[in-house]
């Protein structure tokens, strides 16, 4: 029977007591080659059960310690991963992880959610253009000004006026 844990644990810490979890992953594997390693010559029983035995417990234990793995893998990458500031309204709903996915779909995603957030900062600078346009403020075109260009106030230095 297998069970599901969740828990947390202080960033600082995760090292530590994933070291914790796979000390006793390889105390079982141990403990399981110790089993057919301790059999004499001789012996009563059927070795190829008890082979078979030992074989089936070591495999569960290194499916567990692949598991650790991943989830270190995971952790790495988390370090090396941008996070998108959210939406206060949306940064309050927990969500549940996601499940693994491929590469392509992923990519996918991440296009999409920053297609998501240009729209939103497009529909802020309508918004802002509509407030500005509201209260009778000329507001130029963003992308009149090309970026090699400097602007016309930059270059178009007035004399001092004689007084």
């Amino acid at each position: 029977m297998r069970a599901t844990i969740n828990f947390e644990v202080e960033l600082d810490r995760v090292n530590e007591t994933m070291m914790e979890l796979i000390s006793t992953q390889v105390e079982y594997i141990i403990d399981a080659a110790s089993l057919i390693g301790s059999r004499k010559s001789g012996e009563s029983g059927n070795l190829l059960e008890a082979l078979t035995e030992t074989l089936e417990k070591i495999d569960r234990e290194t499916a567990q310690l692949r598991q650790y793995r991943d989830m270190l893998l995971s952790f790495e990458r988390a370090k090396f991963e941008t996070i998108l500031p959210q939406p206060a309204a949306q940064a309050a709903v927990e969500e549940k992880p996601a499940p693994p996915l491929g590469d392509l779909v992923r990519q996918i995603r991440n296009a999409q959610a920053e297609a998501g957030s240009m729209t939103q900062f497009e529909s802020f600078v309508d918004r802002m253009k509509e407030a500005a346009a509201a209260k009778g403020v000329d507001v130029p075109e963003l992308c009149a000004i090309e970026p090699d260009q400097p602007k016309k106030e930059d270059t178009d230095v007035e004399p001092p006026s004689k007084g």
